[in-house]
């Protein structure tokens, strides 16, 4: 489980994104320190993000320096790396000041396990209502899945679980490989969990291919996923150079075609795309500049950012084990 994530589904709605379980943080105590009425302003903020997050979850933190000290010191502030020999000691709280914060959160604390309608949980609880366990896809509902994504480059739900980007494109490849060696479906596909590309996709237009090329991509990706654990940047299909968007279409519409009966001599590989979630908020807007008072002012994190707009292609929904569907 990784808190105070970059991401998540929604609020309260943790994300799966290259194999964790990613939830913010959504509530500080230290935000309330210096309010007069201070248990009152924390159950108010509570209630909002109850009621915003529904039976979601709402993650409620603190660091435990800030109930002794008033800020933290500049030792390391803005890149600095300052000797332990010169490290400043921060403003410190009085006693009565901390008895004060003490009691108050305690009061808080016993608000919250007092209330019907809130469920207090660890991290290793969440763990446990969104877990997965292993999975195989039948060929019935691999060509359904294929008829979905020879659209789209997104997430998709199955039953209790949802399988993202990179875990579609191994099932495609793999359905692909039974198909060329067998002309149907013969078994069920063991959905393994494939982390996203490593560099920028070529960002092909759309090209026709011969079908027989196209069956041997697949089969290249099939087997490099295998090797290296992660969905390819570019592939060969003929003489030209696809992205990943482009090769999860056409795989996905070749196994729709395929186990339909027909088996065309050419196919159309579409215009190469990033999966859907790379477009929401969270991803194009992700940059470390100013996000956090360690860093050295001009630091970006360009390189970070672009590694984790790639990886979206492991990004799906959580889907809590007693059946809830996660809202987008």
């Amino acid at each position: 489980v990784f808190s105070d994530a970059p991401f998540e589904f929604s609020l309260g709605r943790p994300l799966w994104y290259c194999g964790q379980l990613l939830i913010k943080y959504h509530m500080a105590f230290d935000e309330f320190f210096e309010d007069e009425d201070r248990v009152q302003a924390m159950i108010d903020r509570l209630n909002d993000l109850s009621a915003k997050a529904g039976d979601g979850c709402v993650v409620i933190y603190t660091h435990p320096c800030r109930l002794l000290i008033r800020q933290w010191p500049d030792n390391f502030a803005k890149g600095k790396n300052t000797p332990r020999s010169r490290w400043r000691e921060p403003p410190r709280r009085d006693d009565k000041e901390i008895e004060a914060l003490k009691k108050d959160f305690e009061v808080f604390i016993s608000h919250i396990a007092s209330r019907k309608d809130i469920q207090v949980m660890t991290y290793a609880d969440l763990r446990e209502m969104y877990r997965e366990g292993p999975l195989w896809l039948a060929p019935n509902q691999v060509t359904g899945i294929a008829q979905v994504t020879s659209n789209e480059v997104n997430y998709q739900l199955v039953g209790n679980t949802s399988l993202s980007p990179a875990e579609i494109f191994w099932v495609m490849a793999d359905a692909l490989t039974i198909l060329t060696e067998k002309g149907v479906l013969t078994r069920s596909i063991p959905v393994l969990h494939p982390l996203g590309p490593t560099s920028a996709s070529p960002g092909n237009g759309a090209f026709n291919a011969s079908l027989d090329d196209l069956l041997g991509a697949a089969r290249k990706c099939r087997d490099r996923i295998l090797s290296g654990g992660f969905v390819p940047s570019s592939v060969e299909v003929g003489s030209s150079l696809a992205g990943p968007g482009s090769c999860l279409r056409a795989f996905s519409k070749a196994v729709t075609v395929l186990s339909s009966g027909h088996r065309p001599g050419e196919v159309q590989v579409p215009a190469d795309e990033a999966p859907r979630m790379v477009q929401t908020e969270a991803f194009i807007e992700l940059s470390f500049k100013g996000t956090w008072s360690i860093l050295p002012p001009d630091f970006e994190g360009q390189r970070v950012a672009e590694m984790a707009r790639l990886q979206a292609w492991t990004a799906k929904p959580a889907v809590r084990q007693d059946g809830s569907n996660p809202r987008s």
